[in-house]
């Protein structure tokens, strides 16, 4: 009969498996999308003339949402055992939502073509803050599910 291997000797670094070589990938390019839109983000009143002044009242918040996913892809391509997932995932559902709302409340655009942009815009940050909010609350159940399966 053979025996499944310690939780340790699964999730170590520079395990052999190509699942996890795949999703260490992953992570590198998840922090590599969020520090170029970190950058993007810094810029996007200079180059688009429908962001107005009022993107200065909710960088923040979008700076420390991306940060924050920079920062989990990052600690996740070092160690990433199964419970980290979602308890990363709650983190950073936590602080988008709060960046979601923030831009939601303030809306820096404005649009001057024919075309409802502002409304799909505004459709758009509306599924975002739903999706935080199912995120958000799924995380604890998810975290409880993979902590009971690491053994």
């Amino acid at each position: 009969m053979a025996t499944r291997p310690s939780f340790d000797a699964r999730f170590r670094p520079g395990s052999a498996d190509p699942d996890r070589a795949w999703s260490r990938a992953g992570f590198l390019v998840g922090a590599a999308v969020n520090a170029i839109l970190l950058w993007v983000a810094e810029r996007l009143p200079d180059w688009f003339s429908f962001v107005t002044e009022d993107w200065d009242r909710v960088l923040p918040a979008v700076r420390v949402s991306l940060v924050t996913a920079l920062v989990v892809y990052l600690v996740r391509f070092v160690w990433s055992p199964p419970p980290m997932g979602p308890a990363a995932d709650g983190i950073t559902a936590a602080v988008n939502l709060v960046a979601a709302v923030r831009v939601f409340r303030v809306f820096p655009f404005e649009f001057d073509t024919g075309f409802p942009a502002s409304l799909l815009v505004r459709f758009v940050l509306v599924v975002a803050i739903i999706g935080s909010v199912i995120a958000l609350v799924a995380a604890p159940f998810r975290f409880v599910s993979a902590w009971r399966k690491r053994d």
